[in-house]
């Protein structure tokens, strides 16, 4: 297989050794650059360089608005051990960098990164989170005295490359392609937005076989802040209409046909089980036959709006991974999506208790983000089609899902279907 060009298929980071090039060797670097994966080598989520201290210190300062109070304490903690030299001791066996391959392997990582950067007094970590088709390594890169810089996401192969060239043209189409707005940090700042942080782009394009970004660093939220469980709902309605709205039928839009021909392609395809197959054929058609002609408004769509991806600053939100976005979906995913996700996620509830609430809430949230009381039912039956087909996309490309997640998808297709019904009996009683 071409290197570069396969899926993960075993735990660890046998993967990511591929996606930077790797050399296996006994003597790699001459045990120069050695790495720790945090927090263990059996579910690795940083990796870390022994001698970058600088790096460490930085990238586990940042936190989400999704992490709770106890994983931000473990990350300062984290970040201390690494400062004052201590992960090697704390943390598993150091690995070499011919299981990673960001110093000695058979790509100039530190050439691309001094040209991107402007400088050589570089430090990098790595975050890989958990294995699933679209991983990517995404490059932490600081100064070695720990200032952040910016962050190097690398699309290595089929999956991962269309999404990092995705990302960056929506972050262009954001930010202006001359002269973007920007903070006293470097952060984007989005056109009549206020108080919205985007990643900027430093640097895109092909290289040695993968495709490459480079943002600017948007910050993260302080160590004591609570966890977000609310929809940032200005944030949300004025970035829905950021690039302009235009009104169209769903059955007429560029989102539905591409959703229905990512549907087709899944019905279809051997490796998806065939009663999930029948409940999302199921689902494709009750949104077919009783929307394709309802009129909704399309503007800018994150596509990933959970706290995950954001971080409060102050008045500011910074909001990050855009891979996912489209500069026309229906105004109401986004906020639909939110409310799912964290009740889902955040909230640890059970698929069919996080549906509920989601039904629950719709006036609510469509309110909130500024769509029309009467298409929180669509929005949500959107979401969670969305849901199922990136799950369902990871099965076709080999990823394997526990039967408990396919248990889960087919309960919450045909949940959906019944949507209306639901929200019909709430209001009659």
């Amino acid at each position: 297989m071409p290197d570069g060009q396969g899926q993960p298929s075993q735990p660890g980071i046998a993967w990511l050794g591929q996606a930077l090039g790797a050399v296996s060797s006994d003597h790699s670097g001459d045990g120069r650059y050695r790495y720790v994966l945090m927090p263990s080598r059996s579910r690795p989520q940083m990796v870390l360089s022994l001698g970058e201290r600088g790096a460490g210190w930085a990238s586990l300062h940042r936190h989400s608005d999704a992490a709770p109070l106890k994983v931000r304490i473990a990350r300062e903690l984290w970040a201390w051990a690494c400062r004052t030299g201590l992960a090697e001791v704390i943390f598993s066996p150091p690995v070499p960098d011919s299981a990673v391959g960001l110093r000695t392997g058979s790509l100039p990582w530190p050439d691309l990164m001094t040209e991107v950067f402007g400088r050589p007094d570089l430090a990098v970590a790595i975050s890989v989170g958990q294995l699933r088709p679209q991983i990517k390594p995404i490059l932490h890169v600081s100064t070695k005295a720990g200032q952040p810089l910016g962050h190097i996401k690398v699309g290595w192969n089929d999956v991962t490359r269309s999404l990092v060239r995705h990302e960056a043209a929506i972050l262009l189409a954001l930010t202006g392609l001359a002269g973007p707005p920007k903070d006293a940090a470097g952060a984007g700042r989005v056109p009549h937005v206020a108080g919205l942080r985007v990643p900027r782009v430093l640097h895109h394009g092909e290289w040695y076989g993968r495709d490459v970004l480079a943002v600017s660093d948007v910050g993260g939220s302080p160590w004591y802040r609570r966890r977000r469980t609310s929809l940032p709902a200005s944030a949300t309605r004025e970035a829905g209409r950021a690039l302009g709205v235009d009104r169209a039928a769903l059955g007429a839009s560029t989102f539905w046909s591409d959703l229905f021909a990512r549907a087709k392609h899944l019905v279809n395809h051997a490796a998806v089980d065939a009663g999930i197959s029948a409940d999302l054929a199921a689902v494709m058609d009750t949104v077919e036959s009783g929307h394709a002609a309802t009129e909704l408004d399309f503007g800018l769509m994150h596509g990933d709006w959970a706290p995950w991806n954001m971080a409060s600053l102050g008045h500011s939100l910074a909001v990050w991974d855009w891979e996912r976005a489209r500069i026309r979906g229906p105004v109401g995913f986004d906020s639909a999506f939110f409310r799912f996700q964290v009740d889902l996620w955040i909230r640890g509830l059970r698929p069919e208790q996080a549906l509920w609430r989601s039904r629950c809430a719709l006036a609510e949230t469509m309110a909130a983000s500024g769509a029309p009381r009467e298409a929180g039912a669509l929005m949500l039956r959107l979401v969670l089609l969305e849901v199922a087909l990136r799950q369902l996309e990871g099965v076709a490309a080999g990823a394997p899902v526990p039967d408990r997640v396919y248990r889960a998808l087919s309960g919450l297709l045909r949940q959906s279907l019944a949507i209306d019904g639901a929200l019909a009996q709430g209001r009659k009683s």
